[in-house]
């Protein structure tokens, strides 16, 4: 209301629309929300679990599968350093020798 007073580019109209949602906000009724009470003793529902298991089985597969195509495409790069007559990267080397 202040602003609409003070500015010519604030009119009454936004002021009068002010005050009513200052007055409709203060009379809007409060509303409690109650949580049911969890039974101990109750089966309880297992599904959150579930799907954080299938979640992370197909985030590790996902994994799995993209360090066997990384394997695959280093080897192939070995295979074509190989058949360039260039020796391979030191990376290939290492783990070459550690898995004989």
């Amino acid at each position: 209301m202040g602003a609409s007073l003070l500015s010519d580019s604030i009119g009454s109209y936004h002021a009068a629309c002010g005050l009513a949602l200052t007055l409709f906000g203060f009379f809007w009724p409060n509303v409690e929300l109650k949580r049911e009470a969890v039974t101990a003793a109750g089966p309880r529902s297992n599904l959150a679990i579930e799907t954080q298991h299938r979640s992370l089985n197909h985030r590790i597969g996902s994994l799995c599968n993209r360090v066997q195509v990384m394997k695959g495409n280093l080897d192939a790069v070995e295979k074509k350093l190989v058949k360039l007559g260039d020796t391979p990267p030191p990376y290939l080397e290492a783990e070459t020798e550690g898995t004989s």
